[in-house]
């Protein structure tokens, strides 16, 4: 483990972020947060190529599993846990179920994407599906780098501009309600701060994205510019791809030419 004392901020996020499963660091966080020691726990998701199988065949997933028995499969192999299992429950017809349940194998451990193979072919049902998901040609972009996925997109002379109000709601748009933790994070805010923002704006998930990205401008100032914005969401799109609409970032970026 490095000494975080050395690193930088973004450094200490990204290691966080490349740790193995349910590794739980403690160390003082300096200028993310407050002196204080914080705890931050990081479970990595699928691996992007097996993210992006899942994601291709999501209409497929959608429509035609019943995924009652695989949720217990999940759970069986601590995959999924008991609120996982809450929270799919809680979906009143089967495609919001099976929507939830895309969701949260996405987010889960490595290995769930072979367990969840593995029940596919043992139910006797669905191994056409899993033949499917496991035929599927990854498109993976090797050595992403920022300027790569950005392209010719950013507005010249606009790298440094602030962020106003307007702006960040453009910019709000284009995360996913269901990460904002992972892009918090990223933001540089702990877990309770994220929460806290969650819980006030309960029944609108869409306001709570725009308020943390209004937190993080007003701490951050003039510092806080379209490039740097730029650099968090890269950074958020690396670790969950599907925690950032990359579209609707072009569509805000588009605003300022």
């Amino acid at each position: 483990m490095p000494n975080f004392t050395l690193l930088d901020n973004q450094q200490k996020i990204i290691y966080l972020l490349s740790c193995e499963d349910n590794q739980i660091f403690y160390f003082p966080v300096q200028n993310l947060l407050t002196e204080s020691k914080v705890l931050l726990q990081f479970t990595m998701p699928l691996t992007k190529v097996h993210a992006f199988k899942i994601k291709k065949n999501f209409t497929s997933i959608i429509a035609n599993l019943k995924i009652d028995d695989i949720v217990d499969h999940m759970i069986n192999e601590d995959v999924f846990d008991y609120d996982d299992m809450e929270k799919i429950n809680s979906k009143v017809t089967q495609k919001d179920k099976n929507r939830e349940f895309v969701t949260i194998l996405i987010k889960s451990k490595p290995k769930g994407y072979e367990e969840f193979i593995k029940c596919l072919r043992e139910s006797g049902v669905y191994g056409d599906i899993a033949d499917q998901i496991e035929q599927t040609v990854v498109e993976v972009v090797e050595n992403e780098t920022l300027e790569s996925w950005i392209g010719n997109r950013m507005p010249s002379g606009m790298e440094n501009q602030y962020l106003k109000d307007i702006d960040l709601l453009c910019f709000s748009k284009a995360i996913t309600p269901a990460h904002l933790q992972i892009v918090g994070t990223c933001l540089g805010f702990s877990k309770v701060d994220v929460e806290h923002i969650e819980y006030k704006h309960l029944r609108a998930p869409e306001a709570a994205c725009h308020d943390l990205l209004v937190k993080w401008r007003n701490k951050h100032g003039h510092s806080a510019t379209v490039a740097k914005l730029m650099d968090i969401f890269f950074l958020a799109h690396q670790n969950t791809p599907e925690s950032i609409h990359d579209e609707k970032i072009w569509d805000a970026l588009e605003k300022f030419k």
